[in-house]
């Protein structure tokens, strides 16, 4: 079994957004660790229950290349639609 963990971010703190948080917290080896909604009156209370520790307002597309045994993001961001 790997160590490795998979990290991951979400679009959208709606209705669902809850569910599936939830049921990512039950999955060894994965995190939930960003959170984008341009509504930070949905967005924040969905961060602090599930102290996710990046949040943004615009959509991010993020690319992670391995090398190693490190992980360097590569990220680039768009307007919310």
């Amino acid at each position: 079994m790997s160590n490795r963990v998979w990290r991951g971010g979400m679009i959208g703190a709606g209705a669902w957004s809850e569910v599936q948080l939830t049921a990512w917290a039950g999955v060894n080896n994965a995190e939930i660790v960003a959170l984008c909604d341009r509504h930070p009156e949905r967005r924040e209370p969905i961060v602090d229950r599930f102290n996710i520790s990046q949040v943004c307002t615009r959509f991010l597309i993020a690319v992670i290349f391995r090398i190693s045994s490190s992980c360097c993001l590569h990220q680039r961001s768009y307007d919310c639609l």
